[in-house]
Parts: C-alpha cells; sequence; structure tokens
C-alpha cells in the first residue's frame, strides 16, 4: 500500500490525473521505495507522478525550511528516476520557495546534466523572481513545469489593498468590481507567464 497521505483518486472528468509526491526528507533509499509504490498506485488510475530527491529551499505554507538543501550526486539522482520511473522531476539547483532575497544562481547545468542521461520533464520549483533569461535557459534544457505561486499570491493580495485603498478615498464598496478588478490582475500575471514560457494557446 502507499505511504499514508498518498492516496490517488481514480482519474476522470473531475478527478487529478496527476500528483506531487515529496519523500525528500526521507533517506534516499526510504524515499525511493515510498515513491515506487505511490507511482505504482497512481499508473493504476492512469495518473502521472513529479518526485523529488532533495528538498527544495525556502518555506511555502508554512512547510519547509530555509536552510539550503543538500544535493545529491548525479549518479544518485539517476538511479533514483531508473528505480521509480516518475513522469517529472524536481531537482535542487539553487532554487528556493518563497521571495527571493537576492538573485539566485542557478547550477542550470544540472538540469542538462540529468536530461541527457534521463530524458524526463524536468519541474523548476521556486519559480517566483527568476529573470526571464533564467527561464529561457532551463526551458531549453529540459525544464517542462515551472511553479509559480508566492508571484500569483502577492499579485493576488496587492490587487486586493490597491483597489480598497481606491475605494475608501471614493467611499464606493462594490465587492463585484473588486473581484473583478483582482481577477483581471492576475489572469493578466498568469497569461504573461505562460506567453514566456511558450505555453500559451496549447492546453489540450
Amino acid at each position: 500500500m502507499p505511504p499514508a497521505g498518498s492516496q490517488v483518486a481514480a482519474c476522470g472528468p473531475r478527478a487529478w490525473n496527476s500528483v506531487l509526491f515529496d519523500a525528500s526528507t526521507m533517506p534516499v533509499e526510504e524515499n525511493k521505495r515510498q515513491t515506487v509504490e505511490v507511482v505504482a498506485e497512481a499508473r493504476s488510475f492512469g495518473a502521472a507522478v513529479e518526485g523529488e530527491i532533495e528538498s527544495i529551499t525556502g518555506v511555502e505554507d508554512g512547510v519547509g525550511s530555509d536552510t539550503a538543501a543538500e544535493r545529491q550526486d548525479l549518479a544518485v539522482a539517476l538511479d533514483f528516476l531508473r528505480t521509480t520511473r516518475v513522469d517529472v522531476f524536481a531537482p535542487a539547483i539553487g532554487n528556493a520557495h518563497g521571495s527571493y532575497r537576492q538573485a539566485p544562481v542557478l547550477d542550470a547545468q544540472r538540469v542538462s546534466d540529468i536530461v541527457a542521461e534521463y530524458p524526463v520533464p524536468i519541474a523548476l520549483h521556486g519559480g517566483s523572481g527568476l529573470s526571464e533569461e533564467q527561464f529561457r535557459d532551463l526551458i531549453s534544457r529540459g525544464c517542462a513545469k515551472v511553479n509559480i505561486s508566492t508571484a500569483l499570491k502577492e499579485t493576488y493580495m496587492k490587487s486586493n489593498l490597491d483597489f480598497l485603498r481606491a475605494a475608501a478615498e471614493r467611499q464606493k464598496w462594490d465587492p463585484p468590481s473588486l473581484f473583478r478588478a483582482v481577477r483581471q490582475d492576475v489572469v493578466e500575471l498568469a497569461g504573461s507567464l505562460m506567453r514566456l514560457f511558450g505555453s500559451a494557446g496549447r492546453a489540450g
């Protein structure tokens, strides 16, 4: 049976068709064992699995640590991929969850090295705050999934604040107008990222 908390719902019109399983806080061998079980369970429902062998630096939704993540040797990462057969892999390359305090120095070559030995789509966590040049370079090397959370949350919150300040000045309180304005700002950010990543108009 898969580890507790890793149940996979049957795929269908209203179900998930992919899952992220992160056992990176476990020793590598235990991580592999659990990930193998999750992949088998997910595949029985036609779902894909994203796996991790290293914790990504930073705290997200109260989970994680600001301590720099330890990176495994390339041979260890490749053995994890060959053993677990995950569909997507999220390595640590100097990226971090949350807001970067300074421009991150990324090990982009690690993405190329992994993909050259084991062609698997790479997931980039901690995408908020990276430059357009970094995104383009990483995508060209094999990053096929980019996680953006902090930037969307910040846009959502700041849009609310801006609207409410303006509403207070005008003394006009109309919740539907707030919802439309905030939605528009979030949609614009999401759309700009899709265009940058080359994913716009490619939904199946």
